[in-house]
């Protein structure tokens, strides 16, 4: 059952929440069921074999994290710009790069030369390499990293 019966056109059924668990008491008829989440590489999918009219049991292959990150700040996690082109220095250890504008900056800080971080604005970067950024003189730029 979904709520208010919504289906695509192929009848397949989206589930963007599961409030309570979900138990599966019967099968009646062919199901394919994938659930996937790439932020946390997460991956289950199920399928289900029909072989003489009876459908088998579902087949469930789960690709859980591999390992925790550390979330931590760069340095002192502020950096002051000073109106040149300054460096994020890249890692080999960095899985990801967290940039945050103060709301307290009056314009917008250039990431690579293209990205506007607007006040107020964050970005997360997937990425091991060093990151240029821009901002007006004496705003702020609050950096972390995932490890």
């Amino acid at each position: 059952m979904t709520q208010a019966q919504k289906v695509d056109v192929s009848n397949a059924v989206v589930v963007h929440e599961v409030q309570r668990p979900v138990s599966v008491v019967e099968i009646q008829r062919l199901v394919k069921t994938e659930i996937q989440n790439q932020m946390l590489d997460v991956h289950i999918q199920n399928e289900l074999l029909e072989v003489n009219a009876t459908i088998q049991n579902p087949i469930l292959n789960v690709n859980p994290i591999t390992e925790l990150y550390l979330y931590a700040a760069i340095g002192v996690g502020d950096m002051t710009l000073d109106g040149s082109q300054q460096t994020i220095e890249g890692d080999d250890e960095r899985k990801a790069l967290f940039l945050q504008a103060p709301e307290t900056n009056t314009e917008h800080v250039l990431i690579q030369g293209f990205l506007e971080l607007r006040p107020g604005g964050h970005l997360a970067l997937k990425t091991r390499q060093a990151i240029l950024v821009k901002g007006k003189v004496g705003e702020h730029l609050r950096i972390g990293e995932a490890r």
